[in-house]
């Protein structure tokens, strides 16, 4: 499947419902990351570099803004957030808007361009809200251990630590399990991790904190990933229930549904296709 027909697969509502316009906007997002992807010396010039990182936030909030807006409800100031996979900075941006300046929020993000675009937004946001954002440049799974980030060269948020199909190139990362780094941000109020199916094995190196701090989970499901990290999809449902957590599935517009742990095959449509769980501890 081309890299263009799988952009436009996810932006599309699961429904078969969408915005024409939304879908243009971030077909059109991918074309410009491909160009800055490829024009190595294009993405150091600091104006392409600004204006990459706005055209991707415009992006998500299009696809994301109400989904997000929900989410946050469960948040105040002075929360701490952790926020796995940041990519280019719109979760965390939209996070310490609403935790401000008493808040922290931890973005972890390995992959060198992504996180170089997500210092700049989270630059411009720490300037207008004053919301403090922190950036870890490494990876987080089950426990220590040097990996292998593998970049997906026509979409840089879908880098994973295990090889993908197409167009990537590889790069040497440090993994840390969220248990070892916790005692530096303990209690942590929110967890949102979109690490494209390295999750259950981020999970499984966060049993700690789950238990200690009782985090709000937003987390990412894609069954294929999570197959192909070596996992079993479900694992990842049932490790978060067998926590003693509510587990719900959203829709585009952050309406919540209870997942049924024996209907996971309905969760999304298609061999590609994922979505967002938010576990609520009970």
């Amino acid at each position: 499947m081309s890299a263009a027909r799988r952009l436009y697969q996810r932006v599309w509502n699961e429904d078969g419902t969408g915005s024409v316009f939304h879908a243009a906007v971030l077909l059109g997002g991918f074309a410009v990351t491909k160009l800055f992807v490829t024009l190595g010396w294009a993405r150091r010039l600091p104006p392409i570099r600004r204006a990459y990182g706005s055209l991707y936030l415009y992006g998500k909030s299009l696809r994301d803004k109400k989904k997000t807006e929900y989410v946050l409800t469960h948040l105040q100031p002075g929360d701490v957030v952790v926020d796995v996979g940041a990519g280019a900075g719109y979760f965390a941006v939209c996070a310490a808007g609403k935790v401000g300046p008493s808040g922290r929020v931890i973005c972890i993000e390995p992959e060198p361009i992504s996180r170089g675009l997500l210092e700049i937004n989270t630059r411009r946001v720490a300037s207008e809200t004053r919301g403090a954002c922190e950036i870890l440049g490494i990876a987080v799974g089950e426990r220590r251990q040097n990996g292998v980030l593998h970049v997906c060269e026509w979409n840089l948020g879908e880098s994973t630590l295990f090889p993908i199909d197409v167009g990537t190139r590889e790069c040497g990362v440090q993994v840390e399990s969220l248990d070892a780094l916790r005692p530096a941000w303990e209690p942590v109020r929110m967890l949102k991790i979109d690490a494209q199916g390295w999750e259950a094995h981020i999970l499984r190196g966060a049993l700690n904190l789950l238990r200690s701090d009782r985090p709000i989970v937003l987390i990412e499901y894609w069954p294929f990933g999570l197959a192909n990290s070596g996992g079993n999809p479900s694992e990842l449902v049932s490790l978060l229930l067998s926590m003693n957590y509510r587990v719900y599935r959203l829709d585009r517009d952050g309406y919540p549904q209870v997942v049924d742990p024996g209907g996971l095959a309905d969760l999304t449509v298609g061999a590609r296709s994922q979505c967002d769980l938010l576990a609520l501890p009970a």
